[in-house]
């Protein structure tokens, strides 16, 4: 693979392949790249903005459904049936042990999390086991990316920007990570740099940009943004709806709480593969925690996500469900389902624990003092392990949950200040979403917020190419990942 080929995949909204007309703009003239494979035929909504145009005049623009294999409709089916025969027979031999399996090559690793997040998120009912038919759609679907790998592989790309890294796109971008293509996330907010066989997810900071920082950010600047954020200003959405909730009186407003922060079960857990958590997925965490804590004496919460609408999981009927699963008729009345009847920052005032699998959350209680108990890796441990509890195996887990001491889950007051500053390099430094337009999109959100954020993107890229072009152009020769143009000319 030694051709200077750029693929852009990893099914990446209408928005977000506009937003990055400047950036591999930049990146193409940085790199000398003179072909660039689109995932597929982008619409006439693009081709037709006079952006796309002068890119389309730089550059040779190819769509991967049009390439080689893909127009010989007969040995395109052929060799995607083959390829679907060995998934399928070999996906009778998988277990989900295998998902926490940490002596399994890279490779293998990332096959396994690919498959079951695929199957998970096809389900129509079930979120512990992969049903018939959803078996059969996702070796269809990984069938398709094996095939897309060899045209890939064929037209000899040297580079890749993927949006989604989960769910089938996990595979191709595993393969042709493997045969050492430079790869690159972007979601309109960020742009990050991938090494060969290390997962950076979207919440990742350059540690040359975070050590850079205490030079000219200041504590006060962190403390005044933080003082903004707690009123519900930032870019964050779901932090601002979170704060933003108007608090409800509850019984037990006045007892200690313990808080579950649960994520939207069928969204992926993968975007960073930490092989080291003790439960695989989000539904086995909710699971084994409510065995844990069945007889305990505490009042616990289990809280909605507050994209959960948005996504279209209705996590009342799924935890009722759990809550049937590991209680039978009797579930303790002190163990309870809420959405959202306060704000976060509330919520984690009058809170004993704070449990999420790897949410921003523990950010958030870490911030306000409190040290969150967490599952898969999260940022806060890569600057200081002692700031989260992650526990080792699942005894140190249940000794957690149900430890009494309300004092060992302080973290204290004077060490929240790297949680903050943390928060603020995510939401301003290494985020430049207010330069793109770009929005975090959902699944049920309307075509009118879709089509808004289309022409809001359109309108930015246009008054802030030159920017963009440079962080496509710079990508990788300082840093890992881009910086907001605020903060640009600092770094």
């Amino acid at each position: 693979m030694k051709n200077n080929t750029l693929y852009i995949g990893g099914s990446i909204r209408p928005h977000l392949v506009l937003s990055l007309i400047p950036i591999i703009d930049g990146f193409c003239k940085k790199k000398n790249i003179n072909k660039i494979i689109f995932e597929k035929n982008i619409s006439n909504k693009i081709k037709s903005n006079v952006l796309f145009k002068k890119l389309h005049e730089k550059y040779t623009i190819y769509y991967l459904d049009k390439l080689s294999l893909n127009k010989n409709f007969f040995l395109r089916s052929l060799i995607r049936f083959l390829f679907f025969l060995f998934f399928y027979f070999a996906s009778f031999f998988f277990k989900e042990k295998y998902l926490l399996n940490q002596s399994i090559s890279w490779l293998t690793k990332q096959i396994f999390h690919s498959y079951w997040d695929t199957g998970i998120i096809n389900n129509t009912y079930k979120l512990d086991k992969i049903e018939f038919k959803s078996r059969i759609k996702s070796c269809i679907q990984l069938s398709n990316k094996f095939l897309d790998f060899w045209i890939l592989k064929i037209a000899k790309i040297k580079y890749a920007f993927f949006g989604h890294m989960v769910y089938s796109e996990r595979f191709l971008f595993a393969l042709i990570r493997n045969e050492g293509v430079e790869m690159y996330r972007y979601n309109g907010s960020i742009l990050i740099k991938q090494e060969k066989k290390f997962d950076r997810d979207s919440k990742y900071i350059d540690k040359k940009i975070y050590k850079k920082s205490f030079k000219f950010i200041s504590n006060n600047q962190i403390k005044e943004y933080w003082s903004n954020l707690q009123k519900g200003h930032s870019k964050n959405e779901e932090v601002n709806f979170a704060i933003k909730i108007k608090s409800q009186k509850k019984k037990y407003n006045s007892k200690a709480i313990n808080v579950i922060m649960l994520h939207i079960f069928k969204d992926s857990s993968f975007d960073d593969i930490d092989v080291t958590r003790i439960f695989h997925d989000y539904y086995s965490w909710v699971f084994e925690t409510l065995k844990i804590i069945k007889n305990s004496k505490e009042v616990w919460i289990l809280r909605k996500h507050p994209s959960a609408d948005r996504w279209g999981e209705n996590q009342k009927q799924i935890v009722n469900d759990i809550f049937k699963k590991v209680f039978g008729d009797r579930k303790p009345s002190n163990i309870l389902f809420e959405e959202n009847s306060r704000s976060n920052f509330e919520q984690f005032k009058i809170s004993k624990r704070i449990i999420t699998y790897s949410g921003s959350s523990h950010l958030e209680a870490a911030c306000l003092g409190l040290k969150p108990i967490v599952i898969s890796d999260v940022d806060l441990i890569k600057y200081n392990k002692n700031y989260v509890f992650k526990p080792k195996n699942y005894n140190e887990y249940k000794n957690l949950l149900l430890k009494h001491d309300r004092k060992y889950f302080y973290l204290g007051k004077n060490k929240n200040l790297i949680p903050k500053r943390v928060m603020f390099l995510l939401q301003n430094v290494v985020n430049f979403s207010d330069y793109t337009g770009c929005r975090h999109l959902f699944r049920k959100d309307s075509k009118k917020l879709f089509n808004s954020t289309f022409n809001d993107t359109k309108k930015k890229i246009k008054i802030n190419y030159n920017y963009l072009f440079k962080i496509g152009y710079n990508i990788g020769a300082i840093y890992n990942q881009g910086i907001n143009k605020k903060y640009y000319l600092k770094f």
